[in-house]
C-alpha cells in the first residue's frame, strides 16, 4: 500500500470516529458544524473522508465531545484491509451512553457480563 493509499485509509478511520463521536454525543451535523464555524455538508465531508480534517480542527472536535484527540484517531494503528467499518446500531448507541453514565468498576462488570453472555450464545 503507498502512502496516498494509507492517508485515505486514516481519513476515512477519522471520518469513522467523527460520525461515532457525534452520534454519542447526540449532536447533529449542524450543531458540530456551527461549533466548527463550518457548514454541516463540511461536517458530512469530514464523516465520508471526502475532505480531510487540519489538525486544528481535529483539537477542536476533541474540546467540543471532551475527549482526547487520540480518540479520533483510535485504529489508525491496525490494519483495516478488506474489513467494513461498520456503524453504531441505536441500541449500541444507546448502551454506550448509559454505560458512561455508570461509574468505571461497574463499566467493568457490566462489559464483563456482555462478554460473557455473548461467549456463551455462539
Amino acid at each position: 500500500m503507498n502512502c496516498k493509499q494509507e492517508m485515505q485509509r486514516f481519513d476515512c478511520i477519522v471520518g469513522h470516529n467523527l460520525r461515532m463521536q457525534r452520534c454519542l454525543a447526540g449532536y447533529s451535523q449542524h450543531y458540530i458544524g456551527e461549533q466548527l464555524g463550518v457548514t454541516f455538508q463540511q461536517i458530512q465531508k469530514y464523516e465520508n473522508a471526502t475532505n480531510r480534517i487540519s489538525a486544528g480542527r481535529l483539537w477542536a472536535l476533541s474540546q467540543i465531545f471532551e475527549i482526547p484527540v487520540e480518540i479520533l484517531f483510535a485504529g489508525c494503528r491496525e490494519t483495516y484491509e478488506g474489513v467494513e467499518m461498520l456503524e453504531p446500531t441505536s441500541n449500541e448507541i444507546m448502551l454506550l451512553k448509559a454505560l458512561r453514565q455508570l461509574p468505571e468498576r461497574l463499566q467493568k462488570s457490566f462489559v464483563d457480563m456482555i462478554r460473557v453472555t455473548a461467549c456463551e450464545n455462539k
